[in-house]
């Protein structure tokens, strides 16, 4: 567990998506869902892994982009604007 309450591949995944690896961030946030299934992460990351996926439909042209990204917004919403050391009110 890193030290911000992440699990250590979600620390990959914050940094693939700022430097606008998007489809890699995803995949990392995916890979780290297991370890977060039975608490509160599992929304921050879940939102994490649409906003990734809504700004790669995005940059490559891909159809969806809007409705994932909206996907997303809609599941970090809740949140603080800081959750588990992700700026969320940044996205």
């Amino acid at each position: 567990m890193a030290a911000d309450g992440q699990p250590p591949g979600a620390l990959e995944g914050v940094r693939r998506f700022n430097a606008g690896e998007f489809f890699e961030a995803h995949e990392a946030f995916e890979d780290c869902l297991d370890e977060v299934e039975d608490d509160d992460r599992w929304t921050l990351l879940l939102g994490l892994i649409q906003v990734a996926v809504g700004y790669h439909k995005q940059t490559s042209g891909h159809p969806g982009a809007e409705r994932m990204l909206g996907l997303g917004a809609a599941k970090l919403a809740p949140l603080p604007d800081v959750a588990w050391g992700v700026r969320v009110e940044a996205l």
